[in-house]
């Protein structure tokens, strides 16, 4: 949809629908230690969409077969 349609059919979606209301949830832990649940975690690294380059997972593969 153009923006033009998105304000004038979501805002009558919206009165013929009524609101979304949906449910509070607690807060994501993710940067606690999954073990101790103390620790912090620090993002040392990030991959685009494609994911970790092939170079990558050939090291991670040798580390996991020690």
């Amino acid at each position: 949809m153009s923006s033009y349609h998105k304000k004038i059919t979501l805002t009558q979606l919206q009165q013929s629908l009524g609101r979304v209301h949906l449910k509070e949830r607690k807060p994501l832990q993710h940067r606690l230690c999954p073990v101790c649940k103390k620790g912090k975690l620090v993002t040392l690294n990030t991959f685009t969409a494609r994911g970790p380059p092939g170079y990558w997972m050939e090291k991670l593969r040798k580390q996991s077969n020690k």
